[in-house]
């Protein structure tokens, strides 16, 4: 082989892997570009529906402060449960005198009654004439 021959054949060479390293450089560019596509779409398709959650929770947070003042803090409701307790041990001990008192009324109402009973036996009986 001659110079020019060993020439020609390292240029084809030379040639032959630039060629080969372009067309892999190419097809890497292609392959990124659409990995890169393909993120970018990822990434709009991920901000809509974080968009949407993030909606959704500010609506849950009106509703659920609009839900919170329906409710009692733990303070105002065991002041009012403090205060229904003394008034229900107040009730209860009325009602046991009222019960008493209605009681004490029935015995005191039951000897009236025969009472008036017996004296009206002893005027009727001495009208007439059974009276001993």
């Amino acid at each position: 082989m001659t110079d020019v021959a060993l020439k020609e054949y390292f240029d084809g060479q030379l040639r032959d892997l630039r060629e080969s390293l372009s067309r892999e450089i190419k097809h890497e560019r292609e392959l990124r570009g659409a990995w890169i596509r393909g993120t970018d779409a990822a990434l709009a398709l991920q901000k809509i529906e974080t968009e949407r959650r993030l909606d959704g929770l500010n609506h849950e947070a009106a509703r659920l402060a609009a839900d919170k003042a329906t409710y009692l803090s733990r303070d105002i409701f065991f002041t009012w449960r403090e205060e229904h307790d003394k008034d229900t041990a107040a009730l209860a001990a009325t009602s046991a005198r009222a019960t008493g008192a209605t009681e004490a009324k029935q015995r005191m109402w039951g000897l009236v009654v025969m009472t008036g009973s017996v004296l009206l036996n002893v005027v009727y009986g001495f009208f007439t004439g059974r009276a001993k």
